[in-house]
């Protein structure tokens, strides 16, 4: 489950292994985040007649998943890019 420390203690064992050259694990360790999901709203399923949508990033904050989602998918582009020029 996606909680401030858990986000935290991700980040830091994606650092971690960048730190050690280990561009898999750290590519693993931002898909598990996978702030993609906190970025796009969802179905209301306690609204059953009216169509309704929340946003997922709410208890958060949105502005700050958005802005740390934008971090790991430059962090994310920048492992892939490495990957494509050490190959």
């Amino acid at each position: 489950m996606l909680n401030e420390s858990a986000i935290s203690e991700a980040l830091e064992n994606c650092v971690a292994h960048l730190e050690r050259d280990n561009l898999d694990q750290a590519e693993a360790t931002l898909r598990v985040l996978d702030f993609d999901r906190l970025l796009k709203p969802i179905e209301d399923p306690s609204k059953q007649r009216q169509r309704r949508f929340v946003d997922p990033a709410e208890g958060y904050g949105v502005e700050r998943v958005h802005e740390t989602g934008d971090h790991i998918h430059a962090c994310f582009s920048a492992i892939l890019n490495a990957r494509s020029k050490a190959a």
